[in-house]
């Protein structure tokens, strides 16, 4: 699975774990511990994106140092 393919699949997760939240609050009254609930899966999904993107760019830059070493 592509770096792409794993950051659209936990994006889609997130986007669900977001709804979730928004019909959470919607309601007059709703417990802080499910909001707190939902909102550490939505700031784990969050981490896990931002280390997909991290080794993404690290994989580029790997790429390319090698093509800069095979072109000496």
């Amino acid at each position: 699975m592509s770096y792409k393919q794993q950051r659209d699949y936990i994006y889609k997760k997130m986007e669900q774990k977001l709804d979730q939240v928004n019909e959470l609050v919607s309601g007059d009254d709703y417990s802080f511990h499910d909001l707190n609930h939902l909102m550490s899966k939505v700031r784990h999904y969050v981490a896990l994106i931002e280390e997909l993107n991290l080794k993404e760019k690290l994989s580029f830059k790997r790429a390319l140092n090698l093509c800069l070493i095979l072109l000496r």
